[in-house]
């Protein structure tokens, strides 16, 4: 799967004006265009999704690290795209 995945391109779904908008997701999406998963903008945190909607991790700014759906510290920055990637990878 990862040979198929040549470049990601992220878009923000909803191009509603700020004021109107509750929460913006970010989409990952493979160079066709088939989507992979989103990020999600919460307030206090960024949440990863994959294309079902199952939760894969957090990103907390304020502790600048990210978190797996398990609440284990996984590395410090915001590495919420690469658990995107790599729950397509698993079964």
């Amino acid at each position: 799967m990862r040979n198929r995945i040549n470049r990601i391109s992220t878009q923000v779904d909803n191009p509603q004006p700020p004021a109107l908008v509750m929460s913006k997701e970010t989409v990952i999406r493979t160079r066709t265009g088939s989507r992979l998963g989103h990020i999600v903008d919460d307030g206090n945190q960024l949440v990863a999704r994959d294309r079902l909607g199952r939760r894969l991790g957090a990103y907390d700014a304020r502790k600048n690290a990210t978190y797996d759906k398990s609440s284990n510290r996984v590395a410090e920055g915001n590495i919420l795209p690469a658990l995107i990637l790599q729950a397509q990878d698993c079964p």
